[in-house]
């Protein structure tokens, strides 16, 4: 009487679903109560009768099993005739999950047939199925919680009764509550899986994976050798409390390797092929296991690093600039500009004080007084000082800043020393594969397969470059021994997982040592989360327990013993010891002082040859035969005749593009067939508004021609830039198209020119080097036929000539022609 608002009653307030399919056989008046209060709830409705004389598979697979919502609702009265094909197709699609809730009446409720029914069933742990027993006046309903935990694990059916629910015109209600099923989440009602045994497996690599279970056991267990399968075991232990969180018991399948590939082998194998229901070892969640996989909880850290101790040897790199890098250029340019300043003013003193007293003042010359001034500036006092008040008041000022400069300086040059020590300039892993540093691997699985394997340029050219065709014996080393040498040989590299080589790090390396360290990552660092299928029925449940031992802590207390990601580098520690790196710049500067005395001491016994030192500067300049011809009064046939009929091998033209009749000149030059090798062009663009490629386009240039068009810019500093570009064409006629390639730039002044750059590759190539491809043109070439009617079609005759027996019939005709086309491959063009 009631069943209609306990439906709608049903939906909207306890299961709170707005999406509802009802698989249904009702009669048509009860229907439209149905859709009606449907639609005062705001729940949207689909229908299919169950009584129908037809089939519903095609129905039922495109309503119910290709939904594309979060959750479907679904009323299911299972007293209709074709209820027991909607029960098949429902086990057979595995339907009974949590993108279902069922809600199913049985008008002839029995407990035992119940059982029966859905005794096989694939019921799982996360299904939504309340089963309803309607009470004689249809006005109070009876409410079951139907579940299995794991049927593929042998778990039996659970059938808990739920409230009871009593309608009424006025609306529906809880009467009563029959157990305690609503004081708790669905999950949580269900999440103990006592007497069942999950199927579970973990990867060891430290011990063979035959051993004896117990033994494997025994030594994913221990606290000890935390180096080894520090990731497996992490897994493992907080696994152990997973379990009792589940109080249930785990099955183990044992592997040597977490994966053969992305998704195959190893123990992402056995959870794909639905072999186990989970695993202890986490997983990096890349982009082709998000089809699959679905990731619960953050597990731990993933960090692999390539170490060597920074080296501190006499081999090192030289800081030339150590002791010029306390000040700045302008500073020392400041203070030289003083020195010598008060050099002068120290030379005018004493010049007015012999001048004054001859007596008293000795003969003092200007590169003296700079010498006094820069002994100040060195903290070296003076062993001549001026006599007048004022000349004393100068040095005294020059004095004290001095003194001042001097501390600044050498206050700077401590704390550089005393400072952090200088890190290698290797940052990147393509750096470390193209020096000369060796390299050593550990030959944990997951390093291995990921430096043999990846195809990121970096890696294998690290790769390539420093383990392949190498002694395996000095390659792939254990832990310590790997961390040892890097101690013990500094800029030898080992590539190693943080969490097993800083167990090592830490025992044997003293503090200095530690921050000596230089690490570059391997690959990026990146977090490990444990992974389940998207189709397990227990993800949502694994996840709640995943996230409680996260969030008491319990899962962080393992992470922090087994995985050690971080070092510590105390730099109260550090000894400083200045090496040859940070000395050799001193012996430097004074080698180069007594270059420079050597220098100035040849230029003062080559003083009295200036002819001849000039001679060895200046070299005898280049003489140029010239002719001008004013373009405004230009006369083609004149100038054809005088100039352009010449008898040199090249002759060399310029032209201002500028000028009013240079374009009928270019034109001229076109039509005449001047764009050869007979002619070098320069073609000079002053203002960069010449149309050049349009107007050039048409021309009749040739692939030998000498053309280089300039373009001229003026620089804010007074200087001009002149770009040169190298202008041919394959040949307009025959279809080539014209071609404008950048050269080089020249930047003059007034004093010179020089060349400032290249604008491409063509100083590298002859100029037939450069256009030797003609693949824009089509070359037209005759032959001769004697011995075939010369009225046969152009294919059979080129079919003929390309033949290669009876070679006595037209030889030398067909000799050529094979030659040619060996040139045509050749030039690449038509």
């Amino acid at each position: 009487m009631f069943t209609i608002q306990f439906i709608i009653y049903y939906f909207v307030h306890i299961a709170k679903l707005n999406n509802v399919l009802f698989l249904h056989c009702w009669p048509a008046n009860s229907l439209f109560q149905l859709v009606h209060l449907a639609h005062n709830s705001g729940i949207f409705n689909q229908f299919l009768d169950l009584n129908a004389s037809f089939s519903q598979a095609e129905h039922l697979q495109t309503q119910l099993v290709n939904h594309e919502l979060i959750k479907l609702g679904i009323y299911f009265d299972i007293n209709c005739d074709q209820s027991n094909e909607v029960l098949q197709m429902a086990n057979i699609q595995s339907l009974f999950n949590d993108h279902y809730h069922w809600l199913i009446i049985d008008r002839n409720f029995n407990l035992k047939q119940l059982r029966e029914r859905f005794a096989e069933a694939l019921l799982y742990v996360n299904s939504e199925l309340t089963y309803v027993e309607p009470q004689a006046n249809l006005s109070s309903f009876i409410l079951y919680d139907l579940y299995n935990k794991a049927k593929h694990l042998g778990s039996k059916l659970n059938i808990t009764i739920d409230q009871q629910i009593v309608c009424n015109e006025r609306g529906c209600h809880v009467k009563r509550y029959l157990s305690d099923l609503h004081l708790r989440l669905r999950l949580q009602n269900r999440r103990y899986f006592t007497d069942i045994t999950l199927r579970v497996n973990a990867a060891i690599t430290a011990m063979p994976v035959d051993s004896p279970e117990e033994q494997i056991k025994e030594f994913l267990s221990s606290l000890d050798d935390i180096y080894k399968d520090s990731y497996a075991r992490l897994g493992y232990q907080t696994h152990q409390v997973f379990k009792d969180l589940l109080d249930c018991n785990f099955s183990f399948t044992f592997r040597d390797r977490w994966t053969d590939s992305e998704l195959t082998g190893g123990l992402i194998g056995d959870l794909i092929n639905g072999s186990v229901d989970m695993t202890t070892t986490a997983f990096l969640y890349t982009l082709g296991r998000t089809k699959y996989f679905r990731p619960l909880t953050w597990h731990s850290s993933f960090r692999s690093v390539c170490m060597f101790r920074n080296p501190r040897s006499a081999g090192a790199e030289l800081r030339v600039t150590e002791f010029l890098e306390p000040f700045s250029w302008t500073v020392w340019l400041m203070f030289s500009a003083l020195l010598l300043f008060t050099g002068f003013l120290l030379w005018l003193t004493f010049l007015l004080e012999r001048r004054l007293n001859r007596a008293s003042s000795m003969e003092t010359s200007l590169l003296t007084s700079c010498l006094l001034s820069f002994g100040a500036a060195c903290i070296q006092g003076a062993w001549l000082l001026p006599r007048s008040t004022g000349g004393r008041m100068v040095f005294y000022a020059i004095m004290l800043t001095c003194f001042l400069m001097y501390n600044y300086y050498t206050s700077i040059v401590v704390s550089t020393l005393l400072g952090a020590p200088p890190k290698s300039s290797i940052r990147t892993i393509q750096q470390l594969a193209d020096s000369n540093l060796e390299v050593a691997v550990e030959p944990t699985i997951y390093t291995k397969v990921y430096v043999e394997t990846a195809e990121f340029p970096d890696i294998r050219s690290l790769y390539l470059n420093k383990i392949l065709n190498k002694d395996p014996k000095r390659i792939w080393l254990p832990s310590e021994q790997g961390v040892l040498m890097v101690r013990n040989h500094p800029g030898f590299v080992f590539i190693a997982e943080s969490a097993s080589a800083y167990v090592f790090v830490r025992k044997h390396y003293l503090p200095h040592e530690i921050c000596e360290l230089n690490e570059i990552l391997l690959r990026d660092e990146t977090s490990a989360n444990t992974i389940i299928l998207k189709t397990s029925n227990f993800a949502e449940l694994f996840k709640l327990c995943q996230l409680r031992l996260l969030e008491t802590g319990v899962h962080f207390k393992h992470f922090r013993y087994w995985v050690r990601n971080k070092l510590h580098c105390y730099q109260s520690n550090v000894t400083v010891v200045v090496g040859l790196e940070s000395a050799g710049p001193l012996f430097l500067l004074l080698l180069m002082a007594y270059i420079i005395c050597l220098f100035v001491l040849g230029l003062e016994i080559l003083w009295h040859k200036p002819l001849q030192f000039a001679q060895q500067i200046y070299n005898s300049p280049q003489l140029i035969y010239h002719q001008f011809v004013h373009l405004n009064d230009l006369n083609w046939e004149h100038l054809e005749q005088r100039y352009l009929d010449h008898q040199q091998p090249t002759l060399a033209i310029y032209v201002d593009l500028q000028c009013e009749r240079s374009e009928a000149l270019l034109k001229e030059a076109s039509q005449s067939q001047l764009y050869n090798q007979h002619y070098h062009w320069l073609l000079h663009d002053s203002l960069s508004g010449f149309g050049f490629y349009q107007f050039f386009a048409p021309f009749n240039l040739s692939v030998d021609a000498n053309v280089d068009y300039v373009k001229q810019e003026v620089r804010d500093n007074g200087d001009t830039n002149y770009a040169v570009y190298d202008v041919y064409s394959n040949g307009n006629h025959i279809g080539g198209k014209l071609n404008i390639t950048g050269n080089y730039e020249v930047n003059c002044n007034v004093t010179k020119c020089t060349l400032k750059c290249y604008l491409s590759t063509l100083h590298l190539r002859s100029k037939y080097g450069q256009r030797e491809q003609l693949r824009d043109v089509v070359l037209r070439v005759a032959t001769v036929v004697t011995q075939r009617p010369i009225t046969w079609s152009p294919e059979c005759l080129i079919r003929y000539l390309s033949q290669d027996n009876n070679t006595h019939i037209d030889a030398i005709a067909r000799f050529g022609f094979h030659i040619n086309l060996v040139l045509k491959d050749i030039l690449q063009c038509g």
